[in-house]
């Protein structure tokens, strides 16, 4: 079996570290685990980042921005604020 996490950040925020530790979980069991963060914090096996850059990481947040703002008009309180996401 081939797993892929998907996170924000790997070492960083309780989400980010529950991640890491359940890709570090499943590789110690002997399946093919890989994650997929938007930003690298350290240097682990099989946790690759689409933001390298400086560059890069300033247009992922940009995109994150944009994408909240597009659900800001519609959005009647904040308990549904991250409900929602277009991706």
């Amino acid at each position: 079996m081939k797993v892929l996490i998907l996170s924000t950040f790997d070492t960083f925020g309780g989400a980010g570290i529950a991640a890491l530790r359940l890709h570090k979980a499943l590789l110690k069991s002997g399946l093919k685990s890989e994650m997929l963060v938007q930003e690298k914090k350290a240097n682990n096996q099989n946790v690759y980042s689409i933001a390298n850059s400086w560059v890069q990481k300033k247009l992922a947040l940009f995109r994150f921005a944009v994408d909240r703002l597009q659900f800001s008009f519609y959005e009647k309180d904040k308990s549904a604020r991250f409900i929602f996401f277009s991706s």
